[in-house]
C-alpha cells in the first residue's frame, strides 16, 4: 500500500512538473513575441522615417526651386538701398561700419566672412574701394533677403497648398526609400502603404493588394510635413502596413523545438504512467488469478487427502464396494485436478503463440449441432431448455475444428455457469449471415448478466467479475481469454451484449463461404 501510495505521489510531482514546464515556455514564447515585435516596429519606424525625411526634403526643394524660378527676374532687376549708405550725415568709413553691423544683426543670415566683426578701423585699411564695397554689401544683402523671404513663404505655401497630398510627394522616391531602408535594418516583409489626409482620409494607397486595413499589430504611422507644419496639426500621414506580419513568425523556430521536445516528454510520460496503471490492473488480476486457483485446486486436492486417508482405515479396506466408491471420487477429482492444468497450460501456449493450429474448410453447422445435443441435455437437467437457430447460408469456415468447438463449449459453459440460481436456464445457439461472407454464432442466455462497465473486461486475461470474497463461481478468468485469443487468431471476432439480471449474448463472427468447391 505504501509502494503504490509512492508511486501515486510521484506521478503527481511528474505531472506537476511538467505542467509548469510547459506553462514557462509559454510565457517565455509570449515574451520572446512581444519583444520581437517591438523590437521589428521600432526599427520599421525609424526606417520608414527615413524615407519619410527624404520625400519631404525632394518635395520642399522642389516647391522652393519652382518659386525661385518664379521670382529670379525680380531678383535681377531689383536694386537696394541702406538707410545708412544714404545718410549724408555720415562719411563713407562710417556708412560701411554701420552696413555691416546690419547685416550681423540680420534675422535672415549672418554676414560673409569678409563683413564680420567689421569696424570703422577694419574698413580703412581695406584694399576694396569704397564704391565696390558698397555695391557688393547692397546685392548680398537684399539677395540673401529675398531668397529668404522666398524660402519661407514657400514653406508657409506649402503647409497650405491646396494640391492633395499625393502630388506634393514623389511615390517612386517613397516606395525605393521605403524598400530600401527597411532592407537594411534587416525587414523584407512585403507591405504597402497609404497616405492620409488630416482627416485620416485615404487619398493614395500603394498596391497591389488593395483594400488591406491597417491595425496595431500590423501597421505603422508617420506625420507629414510636421517639421513645417503651422499649428499643431500635421499635413496628414503614411501608414505602411505588413499585411503578412505574424505576431508568432519569428517565435516558431524556438517554438516548434520546443514544443516538440514538450510533447515528446509529455508522451513518454503518459506511456509510463499507462503501462504503471496497466502492469498494477495486471497485478491485480494476477493475484485474483492465485486466490482462484488456490481456491479451485483445494477442493480436489482436499478431497484426494480425505479420501486416501480413508482408504488406510481397515474398516474401509475390507468394505469392497466402499472402497470402490472411494476410489472413484478420487479419479474423478484427479480428472478434474488434470482438466485444470491443461486448461492453463493450453491457455498459455496460445497466450505465446506456440499453439499449432490445423485450418481446414467444413461446414460449421454439425459442430453447432452437436453442441447443442450436448448442452440441450445439461439445461433440461437443470429444469431449463435450449433452442437451436439456423438461419445462415454460408456456413463454410476457415478454421481449426477442434480449437472452434472448444470456443463454442466455453461460452455455452458459461451461459450455464452463470445462470441465475432461482431460475431455469434458457439457452438459444444461432446461426445467422449478418452480411455476406460473414457466419455469425450467439449464444444467449436469461442469466445474471455482465454490467455494462465490466463489458469491455470481460476478455482480459484473468480478468473476472469482483464479487468480493464468496466464491460460489468456479473458473480462473482465462476462458472468455481463450475464446477471444482463439477466434482473432481464426480471422474473426467475439463481442458481448448484455443486461444486468437479464441475460446475455455472446457473439462470434467468422468469415465463411456459401459452398467450398472440392
Amino acid at each position: 500500500m505504501k509502494k503504490k501510495r509512492l508511486y501515486n505521489v510521484l506521478i503527481v510531482v511528474a505531472s506537476v512538473a511538467l505542467l509548469a514546464t510547459l506553462l514557462l515556455q509559454i510565457k517565455y514564447m509570449l515574451e520572446m513575441r512581444d519583444s520581437y515585435n517591438d523590437q521589428f516596429f521600432k526599427l520599421a519606424q525609424s526606417a520608414a522615417s527615413k524615407a519619410k525625411d527624404i520625400v519631404e526634403k525632394e518635395a520642399i526643394s522642389t516647391f522652393i526651386i519652382e518659386n525661385l524660378q518664379e521670382h529670379s527676374p525680380l531678383l535681377e532687376k531689383s536694386q537696394y538701398t541702406s538707410p545708412y549708405l544714404n545718410d549724408p550725415k555720415l562719411n563713407e568709413i562710417e556708412k560701411l561700419a554701420k552696413w555691416g553691423a546690419l547685416i550681423s544683426s540680420s534675422p535672415f543670415s549672418s554676414c560673409p566672412p569678409w563683413m564680420q566683426n567689421y569696424n570703422s578701423d577694419t574698413y580703412s585699411h581695406t584694399s576694396i574701394s569704397l564704391d565696390a564695397q558698397k555695391r557688393l554689401t547692397e546685392a548680398y544683402f537684399f539677395q540673401h533677403e529675398a531668397i529668404s523671404d522666398i524660402i519661407l513663404s514657400s514653406i508657409i505655401n506649402l503647409d497650405n497648398d491646396m494640391r492633395p497630398m499625393c502630388e506634393k510627394i514623389s511615390h517612386i522616391t517613397l516606395l525605393k526609400s521605403l524598400k530600401h531602408n527597411l532592407f537594411l535594418v534587416g525587414i523584407e516583409e512585403p507591405f504597402v502603404y497609404k497616405i492620409h489626409d488630416r482627416k485620416e482620409k485615404v487619398i493614395y494607397e500603394m498596391g497591389p493588394p488593395y483594400g488591406i486595413v491597417g491595425s496595431e499589430k500590423n501597421s505603422i504611422r508617420l506625420p507629414l510635413f510636421d517639421k513645417i507644419a503651422l499649428g499643431n496639426a500635421s499635413s496628414g500621414f503614411i501608414e505602411v502596413i505588413f499585411y503578412e506580419h505574424n505576431d508568432y513568425q519569428n517565435v516558431f523556430s524556438y517554438a516548434i523545438p520546443s514544443f516538440i521536445s514538450i510533447i515528446t516528454v509529455f508522451l513518454l510520460f503518459v506511456i509510463a504512467v499507462v503501462l504503471y496503471s496497466r502492469q498494477q490492473i495486471f497485478e491485480k488480476d494476477r493475484h485474483n488469478f492465485v486466490h482462484n486457483m488456490t481456491h479451485e485446486l483445494k477442493t480436489p486436492v482436499t478431497s484426494i487427502k480425505l479420501a486416501s486417508s480413508m482408504l488406510s482405515q481397515d474398516s474401509i479396506i475390507t468394505n469392497k464396494e466402499r472402497s470402490k466408491k472411494i476410489l472413484e471420487a478420487m479419479q474423478s477429482e484427479a480428472e478434474r485436478l488434470f482438466f485444470l492444468a491443461d486448461k492453463i497450460l493450453q491457455f498459455t501456449l496460445i497466450n505465446e503463440g506456440k499453439v499449432c493450429y490445423h485450418f481446414s474448410w467444413f461446414d460449421c453447422t454439425n459442430l453447432v449441432e452437436h453442441a447443442l445435443t450436448l448442452y440441450r441435455l445439461q439445461c433440461e437437467r437443470l429444469g431449463g431448455s435450449m433452442e437451436g437457430y439456423f438461419e445462415a447460408t454460408d456456413t463454410y469456415v476457415n478454421a481449426d475444428k477442434i480449437h472452434l468447438q472448444n470456443v463454442i463449449f466455453n461460452l455455452l459453459e458459461n451461459a450455464i455457469k452463470y445462470r441465475k440460481p432461482d431460475e431455469a436456464p434458457i439457452l438459444s445457439i444461432s446461426m445467422t449471415n449478418p452480411m455476406p461472407n460473414v457466419l455469425r454464432i450467439a449464444i444467449k442466455d436469461n442469466g445474471i448478466g455482465i454490467a455494462k462497465v465490466d463489458q469491455k473486461n470481460i476478455f482480459r486475461q484473468y480478468f473476472r467479475v469482483d464479487t468480493g470474497n464468496v466464491h460460489d463461481t468456479k473458473g480462473f478468468g482465462l476462458g472468455l481469454a481463450y475464446v477471444a485469443k482463439t477466434v482473432k487468431d481464426m480471422g474473426g471476432k467475439v463481442g458481448v451484449e448484455s443486461k444486468l439480471n437479464v441475460g446475455t449474448t455472446m457473439i462470434v463472427d467468422l468469415p465463411a463461404e456459401e459452398l467450398i468447391q472440392r
